[in-house]
């Protein structure tokens, strides 16, 4: 009776420990992605705007933090880009205007083929 109570324990254990195993790694394929994503998108606006290297990496940062939410609302879109905005100088910012929705476009369509995979 021990003996078959003791399998039964060590079963739920093992499918308990593959269940998070299993959550653990899509979650850390989804982070990779994210980073992948905030990445390209940060330097294709620091190719557009002359972004430094330091205001890249933060660009980058506060995409990542966007991506990771999860129930996104239309203000937290347009919280992210204020503060993309208040990382530039006056020369960047006329440029961020123009080609901010363009940008935006981009990566909300990175964002949902995410979804769809």
């Amino acid at each position: 009776m021990k003996k078959k109570l003791f399998n039964h324990a060590l079963l739920v254990f093992y499918f308990i420990f593959m269940f998070a195993s299993t959550s653990f790694c899509q979650n850390d394929s989804t982070l990779k992605i994210y980073d992948k994503i905030a990445e390209t998108s940060s330097i294709k606006l620091q190719q557009k705007i002359l972004l430094s290297d330091k205001q890249t990496l933060q660009v980058k940062d506060i995409l990542i933090s966007y991506l990771k939410q999860t129930n996104k609302k239309e203000s937290d879109s347009e919280l992210l880009l204020s503060k993309i905005e208040s990382l530039l100088n006056d020369k960047q910012k006329p440029k961020y205007e123009i080609i901010k929705t363009e940008w935006w476009n981009y990566v909300l369509k990175e964002t949902s083929n995410l979804d769809k995979k």
